[in-house]
């Protein structure tokens, strides 16, 4: 039972950290996206005027991937509980140990063990 605990909470642990490296991408992108077009304008020598209704709905995009990102790492807060009610304890993934934000203060790794049974 145990097993198939872990195998099916590494399926989404995949598919989560695939989710939120795609998200990042797509926000880099839409970024430099964004910021090439004012440099682009400026060379082709045309007015501000030009290309002002793309630069806004750029800053959309960019606006609304922040927030999916936003929901995505909620996403991740819920799946952790999830995983906990299962009897799973945490464990490092790929990629080894992640800071965790403190509220301010600077972040440390924290180094996790190994799975097994929740007491």
């Amino acid at each position: 039972m145990l097993n198939q605990r872990l195998a099916a909470a590494q399926k989404v642990a995949v598919r989560l950290h695939a989710a939120e490296e795609a998200l990042d991408a797509a926000l880099a992108e839409t970024a430099h996206l964004t910021a090439s077009m004012p440099t682009a304008r400026a060379e082709a020598g045309v007015s501000a005027m030009f290309g002002q209704d793309a630069l806004l709905f750029a800053n959309e995009a960019i606006s609304a991937l922040v927030a999916a990102r936003g929901a995505l790492l909620e996403t991740h807060r819920k799946l952790d509980e999830t995983k906990n009610q299962m009897g799973l304890r945490t464990y490092m993934g790929p990629g080894g140990p992640k800071p965790i934000p403190t509220g301010g203060e600077e972040s440390q790794p924290v180094r996790l063990s190994v799975v097994g049974e929740a007491s």
